[in-house]
């Protein structure tokens, strides 16, 4: 725990007022102007500017392909399917590589990388010569920097935050990174009218610049990698999935979280086609009923910290997706009128669990697994999850055309209950709190497994 913060003299503290909503210890302290938390302020803030700049780029991007570049539907698909390619081909090779170095300069250096990159695009377009295939490029490149950085953080955010502390702070950047998808893609349009599509994307360029700025603020000591015997890098990558596979909270995590990512994946396609076809609602109606999804996640964001105080983090990574999947199960009933509510209702249920579901997996993984394999563990898990998005997108597209827009969905929404059963009948679902699975020794299971 950082210098200045003891059970007991919390009160005498001064509160930081944009995180005070988010309690992180179990006698109801907050993140105060001590080191540790300065340094978590700068991370906090750097996150917060350059989330809301990348949302207003994941439809700049494509709009302006677009706008001024005639791309057809196809080639716009090309250029969306560039920004999420990365992590199935270099995702795990990262983890490797985050972890035999330092975080932060990596970190630093993924933010001036996409910078620099995503400034080429309105440099291009003020010159005349910006083509299709550059900004494939530079959406393929700022994915792969973006990979980098989302494998890093994780790691990095433990020597921030002591580890009590951690379902708050997660809570906290996750409740940011929600806001972010919908407040960003909501300041997307405006700003693209009045810039135009190329010059907007230079706000994203600034955003970078500013999370690599408040990066170069964080002081606080970060201890060098574990000094290992050099090894073959198929040997360290097999290393990191055995870790996932071996040892059961992360292996049962790592189900709950496909299943997560391919039921939000479907819901991504069928509550869209849902509304406008099975309902009938004009997109204009459309757009706030999908948002509410969102709200929910910041809310279960919020939320996950004094319920984990509560209840235990082993409890509430169950619980909160099971009720959340049955509140979910409300959304297939909306018809016009009243009924609607039932779809905004069931959204924010949908997003609740999940929201809260996924700050309580990062916690865990980052308090229970070593830190000489946990960028290897993140990216492991992230593959997998963040694979099962695009599948779940297809899936859900083809079962409309088979069952319907309602009877999909409704299915799909089944599918999600799976994620808190699995976990409920593991040997997470029989403790309170995680920690109860470490060692008498005071080692993690993941110590135990075998290399």
């Amino acid at each position: 725990m950082g210098t200045g913060h003891k059970r007991g003299n919390s009160d005498s503290l001064t509160r930081i007022r944009i995180l005070s909503r988010f309690r992180c210890s179990r006698g109801g302290e907050k993140l105060g102007r001590d080191k540790r938390s300065r340094d978590f302020v700068y991370l906090f803030v750097g996150q917060t500017v350059s989330q809301f700049g990348s949302a207003v780029t994941r439809l700049a991007l494509p709009f302006l392909a677009v706008t001024e570049l005639g791309a057809s539907a196809f080639e716009v698909g090309v250029v969306t399917a560039a920004s999420n390619a990365a992590w199935l081909f270099i995702g795990l090779p990262l983890g490797v590589w985050v972890d035999r170095r330092r975080r932060r300069p990596l970190l630093i250096a993924a933010d001036l990388a996409r910078a620099a990159l995503l400034v080429t695009v309105p440099v291009a377009a003020l010159a005349g010569v910006l083509t299709l295939a550059q900004v494939v490029v530079v959406a393929l490149l700022v994915g792969a920097f973006g990979t980098l950085f989302d494998v890093a953080w994780p790691a990095f955010l433990p020597v921030v935050v002591p580890k009590e502390r951690l379902v708050g702070a997660n809570g906290a950047l996750a409740a940011t990174e929600n806001a972010a998808a919908t407040g960003g893609q909501g300041l997307a349009g405006p700003l693209i009218s009045a810039l135009g599509a190329a010059l907007t994307v230079v706000l994203d360029a600034v955003s970078f610049l500013v999370s690599a700025f408040c990066l170069a603020f964080v002081r606080v000591p970060e201890p060098p990698p574990a000094v290992v015997a050099k090894r073959r890098l198929r040997t360290e990558l097999l290393e990191g999935l055995r870790f996932v596979l071996r040892v059961p909270f992360t292996r049962v995590l790592l189900v709950a979280g496909v299943i997560g990512n391919f039921t939000l994946g479907a819901w991504s396609t069928l509550g869209l086609l849902f509304l406008y076809r099975a309902v009938g609602l004009p997109a204009a109606a459309v757009t706030p009923l999908i948002a509410a999804g969102a709200v929910g996640a910041i809310a279960g964001s919020v939320a996950a910290g004094p319920l984990v105080r509560r209840f235990g983090d082993a409890r509430v990574i169950w619980v909160a997706p099971a009720i959340g999947a049955a509140v979910a199960l409300l959304a297939p009933l909306a018809r016009p009128g009243g009924w609607l509510v039932c779809f905004a209702v069931g959204a924010v249920g949908l997003g609740a669990g999940l929201g809260t579901f996924n700050v309580c997996v990062r916690a865990a993984v980052q308090s229970n697994v070593p830190g000489h394999v946990l960028g290897r563990v993140v990216a492991s898990i992230r593959m997998f999850s963040r694979g099962a998005w695009p599948l779940g997108a297809l899936a859900g597209g083809a079962l409309v055309g088979v069952v319907g827009a309602r009877v999909a969905l409704a299915a799909t929404l089944l599918l999600f209950a799976a994620a808190p059963l699995v976990i409920f009948l593991s040997p997470v679902g029989r403790v309170r709190s995680l920690e109860q699975l470490v060692s008498s020794d005071g080692n993690t299971a993941a110590d135990k497994v075998p290399g």
